[in-house]
């Protein structure tokens, strides 16, 4: 692969990693998610 194609993916990892940090955590929800605190 070429370099610019590899800092293509590079962005787009970096994006879709944001939008999930927006998202917030899909696998475990708490009850208070600032503080990680009382898991369901």
């Amino acid at each position: 692969m070429s370099e610019e194609r590899l800092r293509q993916i590079e962005r787009k990892i970096d994006w879709i990693k944001e939008a999930l940090l927006k998202t917030g955590p899909l696998t475990c929800q708490y009850k208070d998610p600032r503080a990680k605190s009382g898991p369901y």
